[in-house]
């Protein structure tokens, strides 16, 4: 980036108000360093206080417009008055400024690199909540979404990142931009120009940019509240509440944090509303529409599982994501059901409006390319004319039935080395190939915000489902004679058990562990946000996954890219990410046949035995040795961000999608 600071305008649109418009400027001018930067208020035609109030500010220049033009073609007047050399920033009114530096970031960002175009930031409500993290739009719809609103804000979001638009109450739009793609577009009177514009931003080749280093607080909708046609009523919500002074205090705190919140803010539904929004709606539906579906360039059909709290589901939600964001069309169907192993019908609402747009689309009664992801023994129920099974298993081998189906495809997947072994010891005849699966960067990284222990315990987390393939007794026998009660560390497990026929509290009172041994507090049967997973990480200081096999181990990948020193069985797909460098490797004692579970998939099979002697060793080691345990992973987090990203996971399976000339 060039030394030289390129001049800056920061035009404020004003509509009455004036105590939103006040608090605004108070805190622009308090924050930001105003050498080299004009601002201007633009007055769209105040009827209340306003336009007396800004002729008192001699520190910034005010134009009057006669009345109200819009938010469009209010802004273009203050564009025009602009200084010509001079970068632009659009900035609402009913934007709070804290962050001194947030000026400076989206300069930065914005010169970072002669492509860049318009750069926008994070944009939290008034409550805490975020509101925006970058925009998606689909031509399914034509109806924007801003990525991350309304979760609890824990740090997420917090890179750097090409976006596909930004909302315009905060856009850095560069002088290059403005010469070469105009003004906003003034067939729009308010809402869908900010889209519309970062679209002809990317059509010319340009980027569009959110900037995560910067957070500005805006209270949405706050400058048109002024008309009781047009207000909103968004509810309240309580703040996370802080931990309390016992042992459990952190499992709690956590836990809590994880309670459910309102989903969405009550939107202004006036018929003023309605008719400005769905007519700029018509207006870009008619001009980006056809665009929007040109980008994708390939097409698949993706049949899975979605709306259940499952390691597939959870998966299968990210690569939909990506895979569509990244130019493949896709649709979906869900792959249980009755007739199936999973018999039970999946509810029709995900939660999240790209995955049920996703999920609407239709498939087409044999897709040219379809991939069920899910148990190999669903896999007869691919209706692509070229048939892909993407699935993986836990032990050293696979099930007859699975292998038979696999047989009948065209390819088979699986996310880690150890499994494409276990299928070709069992007579896979199909080519397969390796997909890895990957992590939510911008939900887990080390700068996603935790709740400490309140008496500076070191804390050990382990995340699991109570079973046969975690070996929990172990972990918890383990603990408790390597640790004295008085010593300061905890491990907290949290935990969750879905079989009735199992009493968790009862199985762990049969261990007798000592009241003299490691404190083990427990989070049973508590669902998070997902969105505040990273929060839960964050609030330990190492990690530990020492079961006995894994397909892919989702939550350790998640606690490496939350920076955690991790523990974590050397064996099955763990071998592919966790390495000696960015973990702890657990030895193991050979394997031992998976008997006497409860899983059918797993007879015949083996798996890993962990040594409990050296997992006494490493609890230990990591207990003692925090410098050397924190940069371990502090090299984890860097590694797992640079290699195991959704982004990369999804970009693999459409190279492969690619070469089969879907």
């Amino acid at each position: 980036m060039s030394e030289r600071r390129p001049p800056v305008t920061i035009i404020v649109l004003c509509w009455n108000r004036w105590a939103l418009t006040a608090r605004c400027l108070e805190t622009l001018r308090a924050t930001t360093d105003l050498d080299g930067v004009e601002v201007i208020a633009v007055d769209n035609g105040s009827t209340d206080e306003t336009p007396a109030r800004l002729a008192g500010l001699p520190w910034l220049r005010v134009i009057r417009n006669p009345s109200n033009l819009g938010f469009v073609r209010g802004n273009n007047v203050g564009i025009r008055a602009a200084d010509p050399a001079s970068d632009v920033v659009l900035l609402n009114n009913d934007i709070e400024i804290r962050d001194a530096g947030w000026l400076d970031a989206l300069r930065d960002t914005a010169h970072a690199s002669t492509d860049v175009g318009v750069v926008g930031c994070r944009l939290v409500l008034p409550d805490g909540r975020l509101l925006h993290a970058g925009t998606v739009i689909l031509p399914d719809t034509c109806h924007g979404q801003q990525i991350g609103a309304l979760e609890p804000d824990v740090g997420q979001y917090a890179a750097n990142r090409d976006v596909q638009g930004v909302v315009f109450a905060c856009a850095y739009i560069r002088r290059e931009t403005i010469d070469r793609i105009g003004l906003l577009s003034e067939d729009y009177e308010s809402y869908f120009e900010d889209t519309d514009y970062c679209l002809r931003v990317r059509q010319a080749g340009l980027r569009v940019v959110y900037c995560g280093r910067t957070t500005l607080v805006h209270a949405e909708h706050g400058s048109t509240r002024a008309d009781p046609a047009v207000a909103d009523t968004a509810p309240s919500v309580p703040p996370t509440p802080p931990a309390r002074e016992d042992d459990r205090s952190l499992a709690d705190a956590v836990a809590d944090a994880g309670q459910s919140r309102p989903a969405v803010d009550a939107a202004p539904t006036s018929p003023a509303f309605e008719r400005i929004f769905e007519q700029s709606r018509r207006i870009f539906r008619r001009r980006w529409a056809r665009d929007l579906e040109r980008g994708y360039a390939q097409r698949l059909a993706w049949q899975s599982i979605l709306n259940f709290p499952t390691g597939y589901a959870m998966s299968s939600r990210a690569l939909l994501r990506e895979l569509d964001a990244q130019g493949v069309r896709m649709a979906y169907d869900y792959v249980y059901g009755p007739g199936t192993p999973f018999p039970v019908a999946e509810p029709p609402d995900s939660g999240d409006y790209v995955l049920n747009v996703i999920a609407g689309r239709r498939r087409g009664f044999r897709p040219p390319v379809s991939v069920v992801y899910g148990q190999g023994d669903v896999f007869r129920r691919n209706r692509g004319r070229y048939r892909i099974g993407y699935t993986m298993l836990e032990v050293d081998g696979f099930p007859r039935r699975w292998v038979e189906q696999a047989n009948d495809l065209d390819e088979v997947w699986v996310p880690s080395r150890f499994n494409l072994e276990g299928f070709a010891r069992c007579g896979l005849r199909r080519p397969i190939h390796v997909m890895p699966l990957g992590v939510d960067n911008d939900h887990f990284h080390p700068g996603i915000r935790g709740h400490r222990h309140p008496d500076g315990d070191f804390v050990f987390l382990a995340n699991f489902e109570w079973g046969e393939r975690k070996a929990p007794e172990r972990l918890l026998e383990v603990f408790n004679r390597t640790f004295r009660r008085d010593e300061p560390v905890v491990l907290v497990c949290k935990t969750i058990n879905r079989d009735a026929s199992v009493n968790v509290e009862q199985r762990i009172r049969a261990l007798g562990l000592t009241a003299s041994g490691g404190r083990i507090a427990f989070i049973h049967n508590r669902e998070f946000a997902y969105c505040e997973m990273g929060a839960l990480y964050r609030s330990a200081d190492a990690y530990v996954s020492a079961s006995r096999g894994e397909g892919w181990d989702m939550p350790l990948l998640e606690a490496m890219a939350c920076g955690l020193p991790a523990i974590a069985t050397d064996w099955g797909a763990h071998r592919d990410f966790a390495h000696e460098g960015i973990c702890y490797p657990l030895a193991t004692r050979g394997t031992v046949p998976a008997e006497n579970v409860r899983c059918p998939y797993y007879e015949g099979f083996a798996w890993a035995d962990p040594d409990p002697e050296h997992l006494g060793v490493l609890l230990r080691r990591v207990f003692e040795n925090r410098d050397e345990a924190a940069q371990k992973g502090q090299r984890a987090a860097v590694e797992v961000a640079e290699r195991w990203s959704w982004h990369a996971a999804a970009a693999r399976i459409r190279d492969r999608i690619v070469a089969i000339g879907a």
